[in-house]
């Protein structure tokens, strides 16, 4: 009697570790999941728009065949290179921008102005909102938001402002990520919390992320500069 109990213990007992093994990598597999790479496949859907001149740009590939980083090397030049994504955040259940970025920087002396709107680093996402309960065959001009994430020159991290870019139908912030007072020449990981920036800058609900660029400008200072972006992820947590 004593034996059959213990036997059926012990048959619980690897029963309850089985599926608790289980659920444990079903929970990290989902996790997994929701992560979104970008700027990754070498190959991958990219769309270039050149402001002025052109920057150099580089995908660089890991020995595995995918983009282990992307280089721009700019002088003179305003260069945005554009992955499109039109993925709905909250059905997808991201809400963190991850990414890497080392960059060289160089003299500015206000990035508030148009005249000297110049970053040695930017990721500018372009967020749409939805209006209608049906989507339309064209995006009305009001319906875009745009939060610039910028590497300043003369600016603290943590500061932000409206783009000087803006205009009746623009709704723009330009958002300090790396400041005055971090290094040159070195990589600096970074963590953004999109749906807390959004409820700040515009206090709505916007949900579809449209596109993300890696940028790079110096065409208004006539400067000269190379940075490198990689890691760049959407989240959950």
């Amino acid at each position: 009697m004593k034996i059959k109990v213990k036997i059926d213990f012990m048959k619980t007992l690897i029963k309850n570790f089985f599926i608790i093994t289980c659920f444990i990598l079903i929970s990290i597999q989902n996790g997994e999941a929701k992560n979104v790479r970008l700027f990754y496949e070498v190959l991958g859907k990219y769309e270039v728009k050149h402001f002025k001149n052109q920057n150099e740009i580089k995908l660089n590939q890991s020995e595995e065949g995918f983009v282990s980083s992307v280089e721009h090397n700019s002088n003179n030049s305003a260069t945005g290179l554009y992955q499109i994504l039109n993925i709905d955040l909250r059905k997808e259940d991201l809400r963190y921008l991850y990414f890497d970025w080392y960059s060289e920087k160089f003299i500015n002396i206000n990035e508030r102005k148009k005249e000297f709107h110049d970053f040695p680093a930017r990721i500018y996402l372009t967020f749409r909102k939805k209006t209608f309960p049906f989507e339309l065959p064209f995006q009305l001009p009001w319906e875009r938001y745009h939060i610039n994430y910028v590497f300043s020159n003369v600016e603290d991290q943590g500061a932000h402002w409206k783009s000087p870019y803006l205009s009746f139908f623009t709704k723009s912030h330009d958002v300090v990520i790396s400041g005055k007072w971090d290094p040159a020449n070195y990589w600096i990981s970074n963590k953004i919390d999109l749906k807390s920036d959004i409820q700040k800058f515009w206090n709505t609900d916007l949900n579809y992320l449209e596109s993300v660029a890696l940028m790079v400008d110096t065409d208004n200072t006539g400067r000269k500069t190379k940075t490198l972006f990689r890691n760049v992820y959407l989240s959950k947590n």
